[in-house]
């Protein structure tokens, strides 16, 4: 069964995220979790107790008592065996949440019980720093937002549902100061993660906003299904077939931007090297194999994307950038053409390059014996036996002292040191 995904959806207020996250998580059978409800139930039982706003050490013990409870797929917050959480959307608690949402032990209150939520998996956190502090390593992010007007608008509509009438120049106001107010704050202030997929709903309609997260969250969730479910097939059958060893998977970070910078003997080497790691890999395939529909199509729902042969490719550059910013990990051969030999060739700059824009950590791999169960031209693999080695992670802050074209083959140079050290033993 394909792991069920952590989805983090921020932005401001008025933007319809708690709405879109709402119906993407019913949409998937997941449970949905809208952050601002803990904010809003401690606003409305510290205003309800009289409790100083600015006492912030009484507002972090009142937020440990507060209960919540899933029920239906939502989470539902209850104060004194009460369910508030309908009733805690108010003009007062509007005017007054920010100032609550502001205190740094607070926040770190929530913050550890929405990890304990989400750690599973299978779950949609709405809010605005879901993806930036809460959960920076969420599958999916978005970002959802809109006009300053259209989301005055919307606020001051919602609000008349509710029963109450308030001019639209005040909301427009009170949303211009409480977006301030959110970006501004030192404690996990509202801003774009870097790798969040931004959702503009000014002129969308709310099904449109949704189908519009679900067609990236799909994606997600079919590469994992089959990554799933190949990538513990082709150990067993490496194991059989060349009985694959590997060795320093200690070594791997966990988390993070991740380059695997590895010398290349066969075309068996992605594949080899993709199920000795335990993480996912991304990596870059010669274009002329996607002109092949099924090659190509199960290249793509792998992992790889297309490189030109010659030359710089500027397209191949951005997506491994890109990759590397969502801090994922990625695969690239450091010499950029196989070894017909087997002997260890000069490394070309743009591993380094790569490690160098991005900040990436760089595993230096070895893998041995490859050539020999499928040699230059071979029609058939043999069963030859191949090791997978990955070495002590490099960070290229040493290098920084360099300029960029200087540093991008003193990289290339250092990792190939290391591929050299790890053959020679």
């Amino acid at each position: 069964m394909a792991r069920k995904l952590i989805i983090a959806i921020d932005g401001p207020a008025g933007a319809g995220k708690s709405t879109l996250a709402k119906l993407v998580a019913q949409r998937l059978g997941y449970s949905y979790l809208e952050s601002g409800l803990l904010y809003r139930a401690l606003t409305h039982e510290a205003l309800k107790r009289k409790i100083d706003l600015k006492d912030e050490q009484a507002l972090i013990r009142l937020a440990a008592e507060i209960e919540i409870k899933e029920w239906d797929g939502e989470w539902h917050i209850f104060l004194n065996g009460e369910d508030v959480s309908e009733k805690i959307k108010t003009p007062r608690i509007d005017e007054k949440v920010a100032q609550i949402g502001r205190i740094k032990g607070v926040r770190e209150e929530f913050l550890r019980f929405q990890r304990r939520m989400a750690k599973k998996g299978g779950i949609v956190v709405e809010g605005r720093d879901i993806g930036t502090v809460v959960l920076p390593d969420a599958d999916k992010k978005f970002y959802v937002d809109a006009s300053l007007e259209e989301r005055a608008r919307r606020k001051c509509e919602e609000l008349r549902e509710r029963g109450y009438a308030v001019p639209l120049s005040k909301v427009r106001e009170e949303t211009r100061e409480r977006d301030r107010a959110d970006m501004t704050r030192a404690a996990g202030p509202l801003k774009k993660a870097e790798d969040a997929i931004r959702i503009d709903t000014t002129n969308l309609t709310i099904g449109e906003g949704v189908e519009t997260a679900l067609r990236e969250i799909e994606e997600k969730e079919e590469r994992w299904l089959l990554y799933t479910i190949l990538h513990p097939l082709g150990r067993l059958l490496f194991k059989l077939l060349f009985r694959l060893e590997v060795k320093g998977r200690e070594n791997i970070p966990k988390k993070g931007a991740l380059i695997f910078a590895s010398n290349h003997l066969s075309f068996l080497d992605p594949p080899l090297i993709g199920v000795a790691s335990p993480r996912r890999l991304h990596y870059m395939a010669v274009a002329v194999a996607f002109k092949f529909f099924f090659i190509g199509n199960l290249a793509k729902r792998l992992g790889g994307f297309p490189v030109k042969r010659r030359g710089v490719d500027i397209e191949a550059t951005k997506m491994a950038l890109e990759i590397l910013k969502n801090k994922e990990a990625m695969l690239i051969f450091i010499e950029g053409t196989r070894s017909l030999k087997g002997e260890l060739l000069k490394p070309k700059p743009g591993v380094g390059m790569l490690a160098y824009r991005s900040r990436a950590t760089v595993i230096p791999t070895l893998i041995f014996g490859s050539n020999r169960a499928l040699p230059p031209k071979a029609r058939f693999i043999r069963t030859r036996k191949v090791k997978v080695s990955f070495g002590r992670p490099l960070t290229i802050g040493r290098f920084s002292h360099l300029k960029p074209k200087e540093a991008y083959q003193a990289i290339s140079d250092e990792i190939m040191n290391r591929i050299r050290e790890m053959q020679s033993k």
